[in-house]
């Protein structure tokens, strides 16, 4: 279906994850590292992962991220809850089921709320494609 909006954000809440996979930091790395390429995005930079730890030991995990040329994925994992937030926004058109796929087999999520939302619907559409195309070219390697 084609969409008339600057672009799609994709928000997948993630339960009953596998534990060993929600405290590996070097698969969230690699998740993060991969997963533009599955859904044909252009990363503009490395993968950024961090251990994030608060006040309530329940909220531990890890949260990272990678800029796209298009715009970013993101994703905060919560061990001791089984549970993981990942946010995928971009600037054109992408395969959501190949993304949510893609996270579910990943990370073995039982079960998912997802919510996929229009952004920037008022935006000019030929200014968009412009912007887009301009920042994928200048980080095409």
């Amino acid at each position: 279906m084609k969409r008339l909006a600057l672009g799609q954000h994709l928000i997948l809440d993630g339960y009953g994850c596998s534990l060993e996979k929600l405290i590996d930091q070097s698969l969230i790395w690699e998740f993060l590292n991969s997963c533009p390429v599955k859904i044909e995005m252009t990363k503009v930079s490395t993968p950024y992962v961090f251990e994030v730890k608060t006040r309530d030991s329940e909220d531990w995990g890890y949260s990272g991220f990678v800029l796209l040329a298009e715009s970013h994925i993101f994703i905060h994992t919560f061990p001791k809850k089984g549970f993981l937030n990942l946010d995928i926004f971009s600037c054109r058109p992408f395969d959501e089921k190949r993304a949510i796929k893609y996270v579910t087999d990943i990370f073995c999520i039982k079960e998912s709320k997802i919510r996929q939302i229009d952004r920037g619907i008022e935006f000019p559409l030929n200014e968009a494609k412009k912007i887009v195309s301009m920042h994928r070219e200048a980080y095409i390697y």
